[in-house]
């Protein structure tokens, strides 16, 4: 008699558990929305009033050539940015995901370091869509910079970041041995589009 109500009720709690799972990065996004947009903490709308030039988002992969070389370049001088880095900037003890959402609301621009293994990471693909939505909700129209580190297969990406490469100028790396003239341009690139 109780069976039947019993196993209905466990198929639809397994059934919910199972795309609760399946979904979980969209639920999470819109759990942290709801936080963000419930707390109060508002996009800033002026270049003065940003703590970061730029949030710096990439795959620990990439950390070597980030540090040594990325991070070196642009916060020295004469560029002399100030990137918040995740490792370096983060507030200990906060989670992740807030931490990273207050890195993007605190910073004028979004800095991603596109890689085979930067598209294949959820927290990677988490974090561009964070900054995608913060240009939905801003007047602003250039808050994402992306830095192409390999010759990526962009069939192999995901939607989002398909659409956002083909609509967005992005700065490819030159290869290891390019000429200095070409080194140069890149860096002279990725100056201008962070002082956008």
């Amino acid at each position: 008699m109780y069976a039947v109500p019993g196993l209905i009720s466990f198929m639809i709690a397994t059934l919910l558990v199972n795309i609760a799972y399946r979904k979980r990065w969209y639920i999470r996004y819109f759990l942290l929305y709801l936080k963000v947009t419930i707390k109060g903490y508002r996009r800033q709308r002026h270049i003065g009033s940003f703590l970061w030039d730029g949030f710096l988002s990439y795959h620990g992969s990439d950390t070597d050539w980030v540090r040594d070389v990325l991070l070196q370049k642009l916060e020295s001088p004469p560029m002399q940015f100030r990137l918040c880095v995740a490792e370096r900037d983060f507030i200990p003890g906060m989670e992740i995901t807030e931490n990273i959402c207050r890195a993007i609301a605190q910073s004028r621009t979004s800095l991603f370091v596109i890689s085979r293994e930067f598209y294949r990471s959820r927290w990677c693909m988490f974090e561009v869509s964070l900054a995608q939505h913060r240009l939905f909700e801003s007047d602003r129209q250039d808050g994402m910079v992306f830095i192409k580190k390999d010759d990526v297969d962009e069939s192999e990406m995901s939607t989002l970041l398909q659409y956002l490469l083909k609509s967005r100028t992005y700065v490819q790396i030159p290869p290891d041995g390019s000429s200095e003239t070409l080194n140069n341009l890149f860096w002279l690139q990725l100056q201008a589009a962070l002082e956008k």
